[in-house]
């Protein structure tokens, strides 16, 4: 399906990225990353069920819905999605910087690192014009 969308023909080649060069390498760079170096796991998905309450759900589709709907997701959630005051989008930046910080902190030093330059790089590519 994927090839399809984009417009290439599959080769069974593509099944073999988890022991490229760069696979294994990305997979060191941290436990976010360590499924890059494993062939694809046919039962990760949906997992969001079991890891998020309904309300989580519920919140992250309000805040997602359109983008979801375009990549041809359907919603968990029915009815229209939940409007937000400015207030409360304060409070969910808070949780959200909050999360963050505690899982920098539980990051391995080498992860930490590799953050450090992602992030110079991101405020570099913010800070071209146009």
């Amino acid at each position: 399906m994927i090839c399809e969308r984009i417009g290439i023909e599959f080769d069974e080649i593509m099944l073999d990225y988890f022991n490229s060069k760069e696979s294994l390498l990305t997979s060191k760079s941290g436990n976010m990353w360590a499924n890059v170096a494993k062939p694809i796991i046919s039962n990760n998905s949906q997992k969001f069920h079991q890891l998020l309450a309904p309300e989580e759900i519920k919140i992250f589709e309000s805040i997602a819905a359109e983008g979801l709907l375009a990549l041809g997701y359907e919603l968990e959630t029915p009815g229209d999605p939940i409007q937000w005051s400015e207030r409360e989008i304060q409070l969910f930046d808070k949780k959200n910087q909050q999360l963050m910080d505690a899982l920098q902190k539980s990051a391995s030093p080498n992860e930490r690192a590799n953050r450090v330059g992602q992030k110079q790089l991101l405020e570099r590519i913010s800070q071209r014009q146009l």
